[in-house]
């Protein structure tokens, strides 16, 4: 099994490198996940920009650390300070969208997605017009498995003007679990060629649709023209379409071993949580029932 390089953030690309200084200055520490998405500066930036990590829009310094210090505890899995940091981001006096953006973010991370789907309810009202919280609807629907919001969320997207691609992957996505086969074969037939977007939650769906339809030689040499982190993400999926429990298992415990956060991809997880391995997943990721 091929196995992610973690730099350093002197290895990192010149580009990154100001982005992961940030974080450090922000957090204390570079979380290896942020390391291995630096890999492409772009992602980084992306990633960055989605998580609110660095200091940006409207938010002020101390709101900005507490969600910050809250999404960070959520990737360590420090339950207690992660609940502590959400509920002094609770108490601002004037939370808007992008406090509500943010907290939907940090519970996402954290894998509780009810309270996600409240904070993400609330950034959609104060601000129904921003195509990054109708991405972040599609993404935390599907892992909700409310697949009817996430058609919705889709459609709202793209009314936005929000990127072909992922319109098209979690559509597909969530007519798959909805058992609508020939829609979401339709939909995945729709994504274009060039896959690269900031949307990192996009390829490890696309990956699993691609190879649940058996193509998993093509998802391969798709996933070589991606940025690392990219490429890790689509074949982690591409591997638990394929039902090759084993491998997606291998890159699980390598992602533990080196302390990068492990993606939730909702349903399709459903036969790893029956198989025996799963339980030194669950273990090392400290989950709340029922994950």
């Amino acid at each position: 099994m091929s196995r992610i390089n973690i730099p350093s953030v002197e290895q990192s690309p010149t580009a990154s490198r100001p982005l992961l200084d940030a974080v450090k200055k922000q957090l204390g520490v570079v979380p290896n996940l942020m390391k291995v998405i630096g890999n492409s500066p772009a992602a980084l930036e992306g990633y960055l920009s989605l998580n609110g990590a660095v200091a940006k829009g409207k938010l002020n310094a101390q709101m900005r650390e507490r969600i910050a210090l809250a999404v960070l505890a959520a990737i360590d899995r420090r339950w207690p300070e992660f609940e502590t940091h959400v509920q002094q981001a609770l108490a601002h006096p004037n939370l808007d969208s992008r406090i509500y953006f943010d907290l939907t973010l940090a519970y996402n991370t954290a894998q509780l997605y009810e309270p996600a789907t409240r904070m993400l309810e609330l950034a959609i009202r104060y601000d129904p017009e921003s195509v990054e919280i109708r991405r972040l609807a599609m993404m935390v629907s599907i892992l909700s498995r409310d697949y009817d919001f996430t058609l919705k969320a889709a459609e709202d997207f793209r009314a936005l003007n929000g990127n072909d691609n992922a319109y098209h992957v979690y559509r597909a996505t969530a007519l798959h679990f909805l058992d609508r086969e020939m829609e979401s074969i339709a939909d995945l037939d729709a994504v274009g060629d060039d896959l690269n977007t900031e949307d990192v939650g996009f390829y490890p769906f696309y990956g699993y649709l691609f190879c649940r339809r058996g193509e998993v030689a093509k998802a391969e040499a798709l996933a070589l023209q991606q940025q690392l982190f990219n490429q890790a993400s689509l074949m982690m999926g591409c591997r638990l379409g394929s039902g090759n429990l084993d491998s997606v298992f291998d890159f699980l415990e390598f992602m533990m071993q080196t302390g990068i956060v492990i993606p939730d991809l909702g349903e399709a997880l459903d036969e790893l949580r029956a198989a025996p391995r799963y339980a030194a997943i669950k273990a090392y990721l400290n989950l709340p029932e029922p994950y």
